[in-house]
């Protein structure tokens, strides 16, 4: 039986990265938060990013010095509206194909605005509401493992014709 070898990214590192590095002993780590205070220093597995989730350059400069593409992504970071839809937004890209990204901690009037922008980010994506969790929801997204001829169409209709070609 082979080992879990997973890349897990926490865009939270108070609480869940205990958690995650028990539940995934080979799993490696990189967790970002905004708090100087919750960065990790003692566990070799676990890298942490002092980082705002929701601002586009931050991650982007990050992720382009990490080269990873994580297997699952838990988003536990500040549970307003704006700032889940922000932070999906820069980090489903980095997703793998295949992988899972969870939003954690979504009020229930914020469910339909996450989803429209998941929408938008990746049309036809699969995903699910877990609704079980008391008076915050979690939202499962999973990242298609490859492209199929639908969303290549989308995507070739909403580029509009190719050059040299008219009507």
């Amino acid at each position: 039986m082979h080992p879990l070898l997973w890349s897990v990214m926490l865009l939270r590192i108070t609480g869940p990265v205990g958690r995650c590095g028990d539940f995934l002993p080979n799993a490696q780590i990189p967790g970002f938060d905004v708090a100087a205070d919750t960065q990790v220093t003692d566990e070799p597995r676990i890298t942490t990013y002092l980082c705002d989730s929701t601002n586009s350059q931050q991650t982007a400069a990050i992720l382009s010095r990490m080269r990873v593409e994580p297997d699952l992504i838990i988003d536990d970071g500040l549970h307003a509206e704006d700032a889940q839809i922000a932070t999906l937004k820069n980090f489903y890209p980095a997703l793998r194909p295949g992988g899972l990204y969870v939003v954690e901690d979504v009020w229930p009037d914020n469910v339909e605005n996450i989803l429209e922008q998941l929408k938008q980010l990746d049309p036809g994506c699969p995903f699910f509401v877990d609704r079980s969790r008391g008076r915050c929801f979690a939202i499962v997204i999973r990242r298609p493992r490859e492209e199929s001829w639908v969303r290549r169409l989308l995507r070739s209709l909403s580029a509009g014709p190719a050059p040299g070609l008219s009507d």
